[in-house]
């Protein structure tokens, strides 16, 4: 790893990989979702402290801003039937042409069947797929028409199911239509939840805007592309799948707000940093402050002196950027060395190997930190992925 203000630097897919018990995967929801434990990393002082997610309103103070994704699962895999009898099935990913019910999905499996062909959902074939094309290099990606009295989310509606990220080993239940959504979920639209925001009940989101902090929702509909393993060894190779997403003007005109006042943002989940940092992107603005050009002029003398952070991570110190409304696409990908320039602060769950999420809260964190952390989560037995346990990284 090449080195950087004396830490290391990961540039290379292997440096991202850890060993995880089996054991250590929830495969369910807990019972209460604030009963999920918070591992609180200090980023200051490389502190790690063992919390429940029910102490999260500890670390936040009036006038803080708490930035959620509101996006919401779509029942989006569907099992159907081809004439022969053959079971097929349908992971709808991306709506394409609303007017004419054709979608992006991931056929499986995806080599039998042909362009032009039908396939039926229901007993009474109350759904019709017609494939239009052939696999997306190889993916099983195709796009599908679908031909019904009502429309295609409507069909999902009575007969999709929850697609429950591989790792989970075992069907979906009823439950889970409730439990693999966050309680503030409003805009359909993902194919996987954002965990991080599961943690959340009424009562906390309560207890925190009664305390004063500043609660604000993006969109971003998580796509199939949270799930795809990075393969290229040099993570500059890697493309991330586009995803739509959206920043409300009142949500982009708080967080200025809150930027210009130096009041923390906390993103919830790592869909929220990229959506953040997306609009960013859309259209940047910086304003630098005269001890923003100062911390050039130290970068510029060699790196000698400088303790790296988080853009606007402390009022006056550093560049000050604004996020912009905006309704888009983004396949941002984060990860190593990357200056946040709008959250200070992230709640995210723990992480796959060698996934982008991983080397995501790697930047953010700092990578010997966070695999520390990650080491000790393993000790203390922590659960990871989709269901399992939180962090908040300070």
């Amino acid at each position: 790893m090449p080195h950087v203000l004396g830490a290391l630097i990961p540039r290379r897919l292997s440096d991202f990989d850890y060993s995880l018990p089996k054991a250590r995967v929830a495969q369910f929801a807990p019972e209460e979702r604030t009963s999920a434990r918070l591992m609180v990393i200090d980023r200051s002082t490389a502190a790690v402290q063992h919390k429940q997610f029910s102490d999260l309103a500890d670390y936040f103070n009036a006038g803080d801003v708490l930035v959620l994704n509101d996006t919401k699962v779509m029942p989006a895999r569907l099992f159907a039937r081809r004439k022969t009898g053959g079971r097929v099935e349908l992971l709808l990913l991306k709506e394409l042409a609303a007017d004419r019910g054709e979608w992006e999905v991931l056929v499986r499996p995806s080599g039998r069947v042909r362009v032009g062909e039908h396939i039926h959902v229901g007993t009474d074939h109350e759904l019709a797929a017609e494939l239009l094309s052939e696999s997306d290099y190889g993916t099983g990606i195709r796009r599908v028409r679908f031909h019904s009295k009502s429309s295609v989310k409507e069909m999902l509606a009575q007969f999709g199911r929850i697609p429950l990220p591989p790792y989970i080993d075992r069907e979906d239940t009823t439950a889970d239509r409730e439990l693999y959504q966050t309680v503030f979920a409003k805009h359909l639209g993902a194919v996987a939840s954002p965990t991080a925001g599961l943690h959340f009940s009424k009562g906390l989101l309560e207890q925190l805007t009664l305390k004063g902090v500043e609660v604000l929702c993006v969109t971003l509909h998580v796509g199939y592309g949270t799930f795809q393993p990075v393969t290229a060894e040099d993570l500059s190779r890697h493309r991330m799948y586009q995803e739509q997403f959206e920043v409300s003007s009142l949500t982009a005109e708080r967080v200025n707000r809150a930027k210009r006042e130096g009041r923390p943002i906390t993103a919830c989940g790592t869909t929220v940093v990229r959506t953040l940092e997306s609009a960013v992107g859309a259209n940047p603005c910086a304003v630098w402050s005269s001890a923003g050009w100062a911390l050039v002029r130290t970068v510029l003398r060699g790196w000698r002196g400088v303790r790296p952070r988080t853009v606007g991570q402390t009022r006056g110190s550093v560049p000050t950027y604004r996020i912009n409304p905006i309704r888009g696409t983004t396949n941002l990908f984060i990860y190593p060395p990357y200056t946040f320039k709008v959250p200070d602060r992230l709640i995210t769950n723990f992480h796959l190997p060698k996934s982008t999420l991983l080397m995501l809260t790697s930047a953010f964190a700092g990578h010997e930190l966070l695999m520390r952390a990650y080491r000790e989560a393993i000790q203390e037995k922590y659960r990871f992925y989709s269901y399992g346990d939180a962090m908040l990284i300070l």
